[in-house]
């Protein structure tokens, strides 16, 4: 997203006495919050908290005029400003005052805001794939414009992504754009969703394995990383990644190398990592649930995807755009776009989505009327209001009424909320929900 502080381009360029044309890009982020700048050719941009600074960037890590771009054509330079968090290029510091040379691709650390400066793109257009045709396309409102500005700028790079957001928000079809805009485009995308394997399968069916490698392995198979090669991995629910295979993909992504199990020589391969994640990943890492490096280096750009409620302007924008796709034939009444903006929508814009199609297939009528929307009692809360709410007090109570509506049975419930069993049971345990008994009953 586009990070308040931000200031135009033609502003900062006009101290040069010039107006910069669009090239290379600096791209910041930091728990979730980015920001995406077009730099000047040449200049001297100062990056802090102050107001006064070129590149503004609101980040309690940064001091108030932190480093300093030293912008050539072919050349980039930063300096830092006496900081009180230090400038890292890699694993080195660098002594205030001292300019080094940041190379494109190459991340550097101001505090704990990640810088990257991104070359333009250059090339032949894609043709078309399943990811970049319209049906599938996230659609961009006003309140995600500056998330996709930044997204876009960083899916030319194979700098790994995090994507942080509730369930519900559509960290998917982010992650398919990510793929979609890269230069890896025309190879394969693979989905691993971390909470719906087995722990003792993991290992497998990430890395693959040998023929003999234990019981029941009759045959060599490639893992999911092995057939992305050249393409993009999507781990959706990151955090729940068991601790051991924690420690394999970090050694991935420092070596990009696998090891079939049972193998004795690894593979080389070429992947792009995009996560995803409904966690607070820096509480998992206190807790010590989630190892410290591969955080690290998972967020390269950590962007943050809203929940509906915080933008609930985008809720007519969607439903409308959802009914086309479904049912171009049928149109909304005010009076049903009114009621709709009023809902806290707690799944977010998959709950939005699957209403709307509900909807849609059981009206005849060509306006679908308030009456018509058909809401889920799992998720559409009676009487709520629909002021936004923090995200823990509404996680929770969906829980609660999923598990309800499922009375009592973890698995159903699960199910209503899109998460795994093990997640829920994390998240009774974390919000403090006491678990439902199983009930045994008399027979006579």
């Amino acid at each position: 997203m586009s990070h308040p502080g931000a200031r135009g381009i033609e502003e900062t360029a006009g101290r040069g006495g010039g107006r910069a044309r669009r090239g290379r890009t600096a791209l910041l982020t930091g728990d979730g919050d980015s920001l995406a700048f077009d730099l000047p050719s040449r200049g001297e941009l100062v990056i802090g908290r102050d107001p006064g600074a070129d590149i503004v960037f609101a980040h309690e890590s940064l001091s108030r005029r932190h480093a300093r771009l030293l912008l050539e054509p072919g050349s980039v330079q930063l300096c830092d400003l006496e900081s009180k968090n230090g400038t890292r290029i890699g694993a080195r510091r660098l002594v205030p005052g001292r300019a080094e040379a940041l190379r494109p691709g190459a991340a550097a650390e101001l505090g704990a805001v990640l810088l990257l400066v991104v070359e333009p793109q250059r090339g032949p257009s894609r043709p078309r794939t399943r990811e970049t045709d319209a049906d599938h396309d996230p659609v961009i409102t006003p309140a995600l414009e500056g998330l996709d500005d930044v997204l876009k700028r960083a899916s030319v790079t194979d700098l790994p992504i995090l994507l942080l957001g509730e369930t519900g928000v559509g960290k998917d079809v982010f992650a398919e754009r990510v793929h979609a805009l890269s230069p890896r485009a025309s190879r394969r995308l693979v989905r691993v969703h971390a909470a719906a394997i087995a722990e003792p399968l993991f290992e497998s069916e990430l890395f693959g394995h040998e023929q003999g490698a234990f019981t029941g392995a009759t045959a060599a198979k490639a893992g999911l990383l092995e057939a992305a090669d050249g393409g993009t991995v999507f781990i959706d629910e990151v955090g729940e990644l068991p601790a051991s295979i924690q420690v394999k993909l970090l050694r991935v992504l420092d070596d990009r190398r696998i090891q079939r199990v049972g193998a004795i020589t690894p593979r080389k391969v070429d992947v792009r990592f995009v996560a995803a994640t409904n966690r607070d990943l820096a509480t998992e890492v206190a807790r010590g649930v989630f190892r410290q490096d591969l955080y690290q280096r998972l967020r390269g750009v950590s962007l943050r995807v809203p929940p509906l409620r915080e933008r609930r302007d985008d809720v007519r924008i969607l439903a409308c755009a959802f009914l086309r796709r479904v049912a171009d034939d049928k149109r909304f009444s005010e009076a049903a776009l009114r009621a709709l903006s009023r809902q806290p929508f707690w799944g977010n814009v998959r709950e939005l989505r699957n209403l709307v199609e509900r909807t849609a297939l059981l009206v005849r009528t060509e306006q679908i009327g308030q009456a018509d929307l058909v809401f889920d009692a799992a998720t559409a809360v009676p009487g709520s209001s629909p002021d936004p709410a923090p995200a823990q007090a509404s996680q929770r109570q969906q829980i609660v009424v999923a598990l309800e509506k499922a009375r009592g049975n973890q698995t159903v419930a699960a199910g209503l909320l899109g998460m795994s069993r093990r997640a829920l049971v994390y998240k009774l345990t974390e919000y403090g929900i006491p678990r439902p008994r199983k009930t045994v009953r008399k027979t006579t």
